[in-house]
C-alpha cells in the first residue's frame, strides 16, 4: 500500500548513538494471533461461512484504530523534529539524542506500518499530521532555546507515548496490537529517561 510505504521511508536513519534496544522485539508477521472476536478464526481474512463478507480486518475495534493513528503521528513526529535537531541543536548530548530517535522511531515505524497495513488500518492522517506537527515553529529556534524546546518537546511527547502505549497494552481488543505496545513501552520509556537526564543537564 502507498501509504504505508511512505510511512517506512518518510526519514533518513541517522547514525545511532546511544546503546538503546530498538523496538528488536516487535511483533512480527509471525505474532499471536488477533483475539479481537471472540470464537471467529484466529488471524484470517476469509469471511465466515453464512456471513456476508465481514473479515478480522473489518472487526478492529474503534479504540485500536485510534491508537493505531495516535502512535503513527506520535513516532513520526519524534524522527521529522529530530532530524531537525541534526541541524540546529548545539549541545552534543542533544544532537546524539536525537539521533536515537530517528534510528529507534524509524524501527517502530517500519514495524507498525507492517503491522497496521496487515490489520487493515489506516494510518495515513498519522503520518501526515506527525510529519508536520511543531516543525515550523521549532526551526525558527537555534542554539541553546533550539536544544531546550526540542528535549522539552521530547519529554512530553514520551509522557503521552507512555501513557498511550500502557493502555494499549491494558485495553486492547486486539492481541496483536496489544503485544506491540507492550514490547515498544520500555524503550520509550528509556527515551523519556534520557530525555529528562539531559534536560537536569541544561539547567
Amino acid at each position: 500500500m502507498k501509504t504505508h510505504c511512505i510511512f517506512k521511508t518518510s526519514f533518513v536513519l541517522l547514525p545511532l548513538a546511544f546503546a538503546v534496544p530498538a523496538f528488536a522485539q516487535m511483533p512480527n508477521d509471525t505474532a499471536a494471533p488477533s483475539t479481537a472476536t471472540a470464537g471467529a478464526p484466529a488471524n484470517s481474512d476469509a469471511s465466515a461461512p453464512g456471513s456476508s463478507g465481514s473479515t478480522n480486518r473489518d472487526m478492529i475495534a474503534h479504540s485500536d484504530r485510534s491508537f493505531s493513528l495516535k502512535l503513527a503521528e506520535g513516532s513520526t513526529n519524534e524522527v521529522a523534529l529530530s532530524q531537525l535537531a541534526d541541524s540546529h541543536a548545539s549541545n552534543d548530548d542533544v544532537k546524539s539524542f536525537a539521533a536515537m530517535m530517528v534510528a529507534d522511531h524509524q524501527k517502530l515505524n517500519s514495524d507498525f506500518s507492517d503491522l497496521s497495513a496487515r490489520k487493515g488500518i489506516d494510518i495515513s492522517d498519522g503520518v501526515a499530521k506527525g510529519q508536520k506537527k511543531g516543525v515550523a515553529n521549532l526551526e525558527k529556534k537555534s542554539g541553546a532555546d533550539f536544544d531546550k524546546a526540542y528535549i522539552k518537546i521530547m519529554i512530553k511527547g514520551h509522557k503521552d507515548a507512555a501513557d498511550l502505549l500502557k493502555k494499549e497494552a491494558a485495553d486492547s481488543k486486539d492481541t496483536d496490537l496489544a503485544q506491540f505496545a507492550t514490547a515498544a513501552l520500555p524503550t520509550v520509556l528509556a527515551h523519556l529517561q534520557k530525555a529528562e537526564a539531559i534536560a537536569q543537564g541544561m539547567k
